[in-house]
Parts: C-alpha cells; sequence; structure tokens
C-alpha cells in the first residue's frame, strides 16, 4: 500500500496522481523532453506561488504529483510560509537549504535551493545525495553544508541546478527563463506554453 504522504489518489475525475518520487522508485520512465518541461513547469508553478506571497518550503519529488495526463502539480502545503506567516516546517535533508536561518525562515534562496534540488531528482529520478540518506540522519545536509553537492556536470539543466544551489538566481522565473533557454539552444522540446 502507497503512503499516505505520497501514494496513489484519485480525484474527482477518476484521474490517477502519483508523487514523482514514488513514480521512479517504482521504475517510471520519462523523456528527456519531458523532464525538462516538468522542471519548466514547476519552476513557474513556483513563481505563481511566490507572486501570491507563498513558499511553498518542501519543495521535492514527495511533493510533486504526476498526473494521468503526464503533468505535474504541487501538493502538500501544510506548514508553507503564506503571506507574513512563517512556515513551520523545512525541506527535507538533500533539498534543506545549509544555512539554518534560511531554511527555517522559508527564505526565497532557501526555496530556489529546493527548486534546484527538486528540479535534479527529475532529471535524474534520485534525491541529491540519495545514498546519503540512508545513512544516519542529516548526513545529507552536513555534505551540503560544507559545499558538498553531487557533480551536475553530466546532467542535462546541471547548469541550472548548481546556479540555484549556489543562489545565483532571483526569481523562479529566473529558473524558469534559464530553463526555456537551455530548451530553446539544446532543442529540449517545442518550448510551447
Amino acid at each position: 500500500m502507497p503512503s499516505p504522504r505520497c501514494g496513489r489518489r484519485a480525484n474527482r475525475l477518476n484521474k490517477i496522481y502519483s508523487c514523482l518520487r514514488l513514480y521512479f522508485k517504482e521504475g517510471g520512465t520519462a523523456t528527456l523532453a519531458e523532464r525538462v518541461r516538468w522542471s519548466l513547469d514547476l519552476a513557474r508553478a513556483i513563481q505563481y506561488l511566490h507572486d501570491h506571497n507563498v513558499r511553498q518550503v518542501d519543495i521535492g519529488g514527495r511533493n510533486i504529483l504526476l498526473d494521468a495526463e503526464r503533468n505535474i502539480r504541487l501538493c502538500d502545503f501544510a506548514g508553507s510560509a503564506i503571506d507574513d506567516t512563517p512556515p513551520t516546517i523545512v525541506a527535507q535533508d538533500g533539498f534543506r537549504h545549509p544555512d539554518d536561518d534560511e531554511a527555517t525562515a522559508g527564505t526565497l534562496r532557501a526555496e530556489l535551493h529546493a527548486l534546484g534540488s527538486a528540479i535534479f531528482e527529475i532529471m535524474t529520478s534520485t534525491c541529491p545525495h540519495w545514498r546519503e540518506e540512508a545513512e544516519p540522519m542529516g548526513r545529507a545536509l552536513d555534505l551540503m553544508r560544507e559545499g558538498v553537492y553531487p557533480d551536475v556536470g553530466g546532467v542535462v539543466l546541471g547548469r541550472v541546478i548548481a546556479a540555484c544551489w549556489r543562489g545565483e538566481y532571483a526569481s523562479a522565473q529566473k529558473v524558469a527563463d534559464s530553463i526555456a533557454e537551455e530548451q530553446e539552444r539544446s532543442c529540449l522540446g517545442d518550448g510551447a506554453e
């Protein structure tokens, strides 16, 4: 039985949804063009939230749903930062910003760091430092605090991911713009809205 946090659910139209992490874990596949589209859609969705003064805070494959038409949707806003209310959660290790003050405040930098990790998960089907996550609690976070991130040199959208982790973007829209530029430059999809 799927976990209640990341299981299959049917909406009122009986379309099946599964979280992206579970989809990949169960052997689900995606084309490169789909992965790039999902990354672009995710960045745009995060920007939409930010435009409405919401920080999701816990961005990652367990909170990204895949619907029957292979579109992504965000879920689990419990603990999110809304308006001037601080978040009551932090992102999981591997997604969480290495600076505790950034992470607990749910800052834009923390959100964009997690967005980079989510894009990494979309593009590679694994979480950043997933092997270390099986080790004692906090190992992945410790590595990121030491500035040790997964090598993204051979990963499509690797430059975008690394720039998110380094805090080089001022908004999720800038992340989306960079993905769209990569998509156009590398013919990674049709670039359609």
